[in-house]
């Protein structure tokens, strides 16, 4: 969930000059993490409802194009009712910025999913064009880590996600490529330096990723 949120965040720095009225504010943030987040919520969903085959993680409609942009337009109306006067101009700016952000998230699972066995999950993609068409898509290599959770129960699910000391490892990961990006989203214009600092560190993470999970798959 972390890197998702700091995907987010930083979809949300770059492209918050198409609507910075709306955009650039804490109430913006806040939205921005919820919909961050609110496709991995998922796994707890299909543990509440009793594990139903339509809400198997990541295999369902949360990880869509069509989710996506539907997230993206209803965090839009939640946007605005903060702004005063907003007119349709505003309307159609922020909606683009946001379904930008919640776009972020099945291209970012795009490239962490599986590509070497391991015996928690066998997810080789997102189904990017669901209800449209089946099948799951994934990256050319992973560049991101994977989440590990448990769905045995509520229990296993959190102390899988958060103490588990692969989960530890991954998030030291996607701070490491996602943080530099972040910073660079908004903190423009950036000296040369650091620019180039920023994205080395961003990209050493990225080669580590797959280094660790695709090439050597130790992780």
């Amino acid at each position: 969930m972390l890197g998702h949120v700091l995907g987010a965040q930083a979809v949300l720095g770059l492209a918050s000059p198409l609507a910075p009225r709306s955009t650039r504010s804490h109430r913006a943030a806040w939205i921005v993490g919820i919909v961050a987040v609110l496709p991995e919520l998922e796994a707890l969903a299909y543990l509440l409802f009793g594990k139903p085959r339509w809400l198997e993680p990541q295999r369902d409609f949360s990880h869509s194009l069509f989710f996506a942009v539907v997230m993206g337009l209803v965090a839009t109306l939640f946007l605005l009712k903060g702004v005063e006067h907003p007119d349709w101009q505003l309307g159609m700016s922020t909606a683009c910025v946001l379904v930008l952000v919640a776009l972020a998230h099945p291209f970012m699972e795009m490239f962490s999913k599986t590509w070497v066995s391991y015996p928690s999950t066998d997810v080789l993609g997102v189904p990017l064009f669901w209800p449209f068409a089946g099948g799951l898509v994934r990256g050319f290599a992973r560049l991101l880590p994977d989440a590990y959770y448990s769905t045995a129960g509520f229990s296993e699910f959190f102390s899988r996600a958060f103490l588990f000391w692969r989960s530890l490892i991954a998030m030291v990961l996607e701070a490491l490529v996602l943080v530099p990006l972040v910073v660079v989203a908004w903190k423009r214009p950036l000296p040369a330096v650091a620019f180039w600092a920023l994205g080395g560190v961003s990209a050493v993470g990225a080669l580590l990723c797959y280094l660790l999970y695709q090439s050597a798959g130790r992780l």
